[in-house]
């Protein structure tokens, strides 16, 4: 049931966004700029509670009169105010599904109170200005748990530096995550599919599979289709594939292992109106001896190919150069990421694996001292996610989630080492006691590690 109500509050809740700067002028700018085309582009209705607030006093409403006898900065249990919001929230107006708080709420505990007496807030977008430098403005305090600090743990807080429709929507969970690999034939396309797709929750989609599936919906069995089948036969299979995921709420990067459309630019055309703008992709560069050697060992040839061989390999290899070029034409803001593949599975497996998983850094600190917020803030400043893994399991654990359940089903209680023991007098407000990975099954702790990496961390 819980699952259940879940997946229908996702339908039938409203879209609650909140957007934040740093104190430069850039900054408030950029955010100025973001709240703008969210109105403008994505239709959000937005909720001035400072605006809203005066203009009840100045009626003087009931509400009014309430809001004006409780004038606390950082009200963390602002009764009036969310009942205020609730109001148009909750007015019924047809179409009204999206809105973008301001100036509410300003604190974690105000925060959590609104969840608690009105609905999720989806994201807090977080306006820095300063373009081409590595890390994100953030001002105040590292160490204090504020309102960006909370959201970061709970991967709800977005940065974005300037307004960008596309990454609005990947922030949102909104936009679909894939990419293609391209080469030559024989260059290993479809081992490098497989090998990239558990590092970047990937899922292979080869078209001509999906030509294969379509030709036999075209045919029947007395009478099988002869012929080449239309691209937009292919295309609609793959969508059917896509959107059964999406149904189900599975996200996934999809990986083309190649296309079968004429060209690149009809494939590009496709993809890119359907999924959003290419983002990446993967070239494999395999050298022509390579290439050689493969084409030898599939059609069983001992010695030198024969001209007309050799001469059908030429002509691949200088089709598969203009194929990249035109790619790179029609696509010019895409990564092109040239993979090795003229190499062994496992250096290829390893050249991947640097280039593509995601990159860990461990922190290791005494139980007296306090990281939580400190990890928090920089995560934002860097551009990072912040993972306590024992914050995660008690999430799951507490919400019965599929991973809180397969947790507990292999927690074996062990005595913890008195290094990591929280010394008398310090609060264990994390209940690290209860919740630390050397209860649980380690397999399946990494494993739910991954899969948070994964499903969390932006392409």
């Amino acid at each position: 049931m819980d699952s259940a109500f879940k997946a229908l509050c996702k339908v039938v809740e409203p879209q609650i966004v909140h957007c934040r700067d740093g104190l430069s002028e850039q900054s408030k700018a950029a955010h100025k700029t973001i709240e703008e085309n969210l109105v403008s582009q994505h239709g959000f209705k937005l909720i001035d509670v400072d605006m809203l607030r005066e203009c009840e006093e100045r009626r003087g409403t009931e509400l009014g009169r309430s809001l004006r006898m409780n004038k606390t900065p950082v009200d963390p249990e602002p009764v009036h105010v969310v009942e205020m919001i609730k109001r148009i929230i909750f007015s019924g107006c047809p179409g009204d599904n999206k809105f973008l708080l301001v100036n509410f709420p300003l604190s974690p505990e105000q925060a959590a109170f609104f969840e608690k007496q009105c609905c999720k807030i989806s994201a807090i977008i977080y306006a820095s200005a300063n373009q081409g430098e590595k890390c994100i403005e953030v001002p105040g305090n590292m160490a204090v748990a504020n309102l960006d600090a909370v959201f970061q743990k709970d991967f709800r807080l977005k940065t974005m530096r300037e307004w960008d429709s596309e990454h609005f929507k990947q922030h949102m969970g909104q936009s679909i995550d894939w990419c293609f690999v391209v080469g030559k034939q024989f260059s290993g396309k479809s081992e490098l599919a497989k090998l990239l797709a558990p590092m970047v929750r990937g899922k292979v989609i080869s078209m001509a599979a999906h030509g294969e599936a379509a030709k036999k919906k075209l045919g029947t069995e007395e009478e099988p289709f002869e012929g080449e089948v239309p691209a937009e036969k292919i295309e609609e299979c793959v969508l059917e594939e896509v959107n059964g995921d999406r149904a189900r709420g599975e996200r996934w990067t999809y990986i083309f292992d190649g296309f079968t459309h004429k060209t690149a630019t009809e494939f590009l055309n496709f993809a890119q109106n359907q999924f959003g703008n290419c983002k990446m992709f993967v070239n494999c560069d395999c050298s022509n001896a390579a290439v050689t050697e493969r084409y030898k060992k599939k059609n069983e040839i001992d010695g030198d190919l024969g001209e007309e061989q050799a001469a059908e390999l030429a002509d691949a290899a200088k089709a598969a150069d203009a194929q990249l070029a035109e790619i790179k034409a029609a696509c010019p803001d895409a990564d092109c990421r040239n993979v090795k593949t003229d190499v062994s599975l496992e250096s290829l497996a390893s050249n991947l694996a640097k280039c593509f998983k995601a990159k860990v850094l461990l922190v290791n600190h005494e139980k007296r001292l306090s990281v939580d917020a400190q990890c928090a803030n920089l995560a934002t400043k860097f551009n990072m996610l912040y993972i306590s893994v024992y914050q995660l399991i008690k999430q799951h654990c507490e919400q019965s989630t599929e991973w809180g359940k397969k947790l507990e089903a292999s927690r074996k209680d062990r005595e913890l080492s008195s290094a990591v023991v929280m010394a008398e007098g310090i609060k264990d407000e994390f209940d690290e006691a209860k919740y630390s990975a050397v209860h649980f099954d380690m397999a399946c702790v990494v494993a739910l590690i991954n899969h948070t990496v994964s499903c969390m961390r932006s392409t």
